[in-house]
């Protein structure tokens, strides 16, 4: 995959992958098996170069996501139990803010192992980190972080004020504001109503149940939060909504506000 190429020649640039720190290592247990489908925090794909670990967290920059890889062929190391027992593994939040941490400041410091159970024995392999928002603009000299805006320049796609909404019903528009509150309804839903709280709000975002699990906890991530959101406009019970189905279809561009 080119993509992941690009990614992993910038990360060998940067060091993360050619020097061992044994003092300095952490450690990560992937056991997707014993973790039901929508509690899953990791998705991991693979292609003829490459396996890739995301974490389902827009944790990063520009709403990127840790990515942990490995290329073909694997160096891995095979342990038993006993061993595995005695390695001390990061917890997923503290994985989180150190992936932040590491990222936000370019800083690539540690060696990271990914963990995967294999019948009664454990598969550790040898991972690099990347925030999958990198591109690389004049290779090899400049790098430049930014955004993936595809879904907001389309051609036909519209910006309006939030408070006007209610206008475009049929019509796919991009608008920014507040997400003044969050709700999740008895059919699991994911209400956040923009720019002011139920029943007043300019309109709200729907995240259906089959799509929550695309996102890191939408109903607190995004609270109080300045985003800019594209999508079609729906009519919702006699308000404006617009349904996402994508996480890219979001993009926070604010800090925390008050009410």
């Amino acid at each position: 995959m080119k993509v992941v190429l690009i990614y992993f020649l910038i990360l060998f640039s940067l060091t993360t992958c050619a020097q061992e720190h044994k003092t300095d290592s952490l450690y990560i247990l992937i056991d997707t098996v014993k973790t039901n489908v929508n509690d899953r925090m990791w998705n991991i794909s693979a292609d003829t170069q490459f396996r890739n670990y995301t974490l389902q967290c827009p944790c990063l920059k520009f709403n990127g996501m840790p990515t942990f890889f490995y290329s073909f062929p694997d160096k891995y190391k095979i342990i038993d139990k006993a061993q595995f027992k005695a390695i001390k593994l990061i917890s997923l939040p503290d994985l989180i803010l150190k992936a932040k941490q590491l990222l936000d400041t370019s800083m690539i410091s540690r060696l990271f192992f990914v963990i995967e159970p294999q019948g009664k024995k454990y598969i550790i392999h040898d991972v690099c980190l990347i925030n999958p928002t990198i591109h690389i603009v004049s290779p090899p000299d400049v790098i430049e972080t930014k955004p993936d805006t595809s879904l907001f320049t389309r051609k036909g796609l519209i910006t309006i004020e939030s408070k006007k909404i209610a206008e475009y019903i049929g019509r796919s528009v991009i608008t920014s504001g507040v997400v003044a509150n969050t709700e999740v309804n008895s059919n699991g839903t994911i209400q956040l109503e923009f720019g002011a709280t139920y029943p007043n709000q300019d309109f709200l975002i729907l995240i259906e149940r089959e799509n929550a699990n695309k996102f890191d906890l939408p109903e607190t991530f995004f609270t109080r939060k300045k985003i800019k959101i594209t999508g079609k406009v729906i009519d919702y019970k006699g308000k404006p909504a617009i349904i996402v189905s994508d996480p890219r279809q979001i993009l926070w561009i604010g800090k925390h506000q008050r009410y």
